[in-house]
């Protein structure tokens, strides 16, 4: 796991320490849980529009996206997300 700085606004940062305390989980855990999903959403959205007929070649930036994606979950760009923490 890397380390990063992020900073939050004051009510977020109270919200997630309540909701650290309630689900008994970390803060990191939270914030790492929140972003696997938006990625994965982001995934599935970049596949639902290569699936589109409109255009018949996809646009590279949409590949390099998905590539990138699919990268930070260590799978196939084509392939299942797994959400679950690694």
């Amino acid at each position: 796991m890397k380390r990063a700085t992020i900073y939050l606004e004051e009510d977020i940062h109270r919200a997630l320490k309540l909701k650290s305390v309630e689900a008994d989980q970390t803060i990191s855990h939270l914030v790492n849980d929140a972003i696997r999903t938006t990625l994965a959403e982001d995934l599935d959205d970049l596949s639902d529009i290569e699936s589109r007929n409109c255009p018949k070649k996809t646009h590279p930036a949409v590949v390099s996206a998905k590539r990138m994606l699919a990268n930070a979950y260590n799978t196939p760009a084509d392939g299942y997300i797994n959400t679950q923490p690694i």
